[in-house]
């Protein structure tokens, strides 16, 4: 369910890139009971986006630290690699909190 509040990832790209450009995927973070439900979300999300990549060949999704530490990214590039299976999947790293955390550079 869309609450419509926008995240930190989405504030973040409103400022370089217009809103009409931006493409909402909701996923059931919060979900703790419903297995099914969350992965549902997942899928639906995946769906979304291998329609846009379909579409226009190139899409982008955005998250705040890491995307591939506790990060919604990984279940929706596996979603739309089943989807799209020639999908080159490219992952643009950011500062993972652990490293902001001691600021210092290097792996954590």
């Amino acid at each position: 369910m869309d609450t419509l509040e926008r995240g930190r990832a989405e504030a973040t790209v409103l400022h370089y890139v217009p809103a009409g450009k931006i493409v909402r995927v909701v996923f059931a973070l919060n979900e703790r009971t419903d297995r099914a439900r969350r992965e549902a979300a997942w899928d639906a999300a995946g769906e979304r986006v291998a329609g846009l990549l379909r579409k226009h060949g190139a899409v982008a999704f955005a998250t705040i630290g890491d995307p591939n530490v506790y990060s919604t990214f990984t279940y929706l590039a596996q979603t739309v690699a089943e989807a799209v299976p020639d999908v080159v999947v490219e992952t643009v790293p950011g500062s993972p909190p652990c490293r902001i955390s001691r600021r210092v550079p290097g792996p954590c």
